[in-house]
């Protein structure tokens, strides 16, 4: 996982780097923070003891011990200290804080789990489904045929899909569920959510039924 290429940041650099970071607001570019990205090599490095796998930040502190079968890891993905890490313990699943202890939060039970935001996709035998990691419950139990994700993450501009019973459902980040009725979704991902409802193209409303009717369409793509 080392770039070569380039060498890892001094302490100087991490906390500008940081401190940068706090300040950009959300989609906002700091040209001095590019430049820092560029320079050093940001990504942790997994370290080893035996068999079992742990994991060191950019600054090589270790904030996993070495103590899972597998670490899952994002390619270019900067690791900080306290965020969640998924983990693969006697080829089981699960997510823990990298604070040094790995503190579980989830057990390792699952046969597959995406990236560890808040709602991440986990897999249970051949079956799917949506975990709130924050408070340990299920938005979507493991009941589903499909629940489409692009790399590890579930939304893309805000808007998720799932497949039960050969139908689909959708869902948002802000927590609106619809049940799985619906035939298809255009898959352009921007303006209103079309979804096709036996035979018929249409919106979804703010009771999560299907409508015609674009004056009361309630899901929509950021």
């Amino acid at each position: 996982m080392e770039d070569e290429q380039r060498p890892k940041p001094t302490k100087e650099q991490y906390l500008r780097f940081k401190e940068l970071e706090k300040e950009m607001e959300p989609g906002e570019w700091n040209d001095e923070w590019m430049e820092l990205y560029d320079a050093c090599d940001w990504s942790p490095e997994l370290i080893k003891k035996g068999e079992k796998l742990g994991l060191k930040n950019a600054l090589g502190e270790v904030i996993l011990p070495e103590a899972y079968d597998n670490i899952k890891l994002m390619e270019s993905t900067i690791v900080e200290k306290g965020e969640r890490v998924v983990v693969i313990q006697d080829k089981k699943w699960g997510v823990v804080i990298a604070d040094g202890n790995g503190t579980q939060i989830v057990e390792p039970q699952f046969d597959y789990i995406g990236y560890p935001n808040d709602l991440t996709v986990v897999k249970k035998g051949d079956k799917w489904g949506v975990l709130n990691i924050s408070s340990g419950e299920y938005f979507l139990p493991p009941e589903c045929d499909m629940v489409f994700e692009n790399n590890g993450f579930i939304f893309l501009n805000g808007i998720a899909s799932y497949v039960k019973d050969s139908k689909l459902g959708i869902f948002t980040e802000e927590g609106d569920l619809t049940d799985a009725i619906f035939e298809a979704m255009d898959p352009n991902p921007t303006g209103l959510v079309k979804v096709k409802f036996e035979g018929q193209w249409g919106f979804i409303d703010e009771h999560d039924r299907f409508t015609q009717d674009v004056n009361q369409a309630a899901y929509c793509f950021d």
